[in-house]
């Protein structure tokens, strides 16, 4: 994922077509959609809240969220986020653009914490100051994800965070 400012970011993916399967005799459960190949793992109890502006970034990142076998609910606000909090059963992590259309992450990290103390929120940003991270830590965000990411580096970030551990 790349952030360009002001404009909308961009999503880069980069999936293996054909050839040799990499995981030997025993490969997961795939399925074929076209040339993509779709890996569905186990883990259908887990949901996640994804806040985004961007509209690309919410449906690509709900389909490879679903791919990797989450539960996925996509807000485009912060107010639609801590609506969809309340109105939904409570998410397992709320993955957090800390750059929205008149609000901050933190402000909408910070209501989400007086709905819900344990809330797990990842913030995903293209740029943070140093000091900036540090208040986000004490505010209670359990990980920082710089923009561009990869979707392997977005997954150990939500396996870490799930299992408990900080991912700064």
């Amino acid at each position: 994922m790349r952030n360009f400012g002001p404009y909308p970011s961009s999503m880069e993916v980069c999936l293996p077509i054909g050839g040799e399967n990499p995981w030997g005799r025993r490969s997961p459960k795939t399925r074929r959609q076209g040339n993509f190949m779709t890996i569905k793992a186990r883990r259908p109890s887990i949901r996640i809240l994804l806040v985004d502006d961007d509209p690309l970034i919410c449906t690509l990142g709900r389909k490879l969220l679903e791919n990797l076998g989450y539960r996925v609910d996509v807000a485009r606000a912060g107010a639609e986020a801590l609506r969809l909090y309340r109105k939904r059963r409570r998410p397992d992590l709320v993955i957090l653009d800390y750059h929205l259309p008149g609000d901050s992450g933190s402000h909408i990290l910070e209501q989400l914490k007086d709905l819900d103390p344990e809330v797990r929120v990842l913030l995903a940003s293209g740029f943070l100051p140093p000091q900036e991270v540090a208040q986000l830590r004490k505010q209670g965000a359990c990980g920082l994800i710089l923009k561009p990411f990869r979707l392997r580096e977005l997954e150990t970030r939500i396996r870490q965070i799930l299992a408990g551990q900080v991912g700064f």
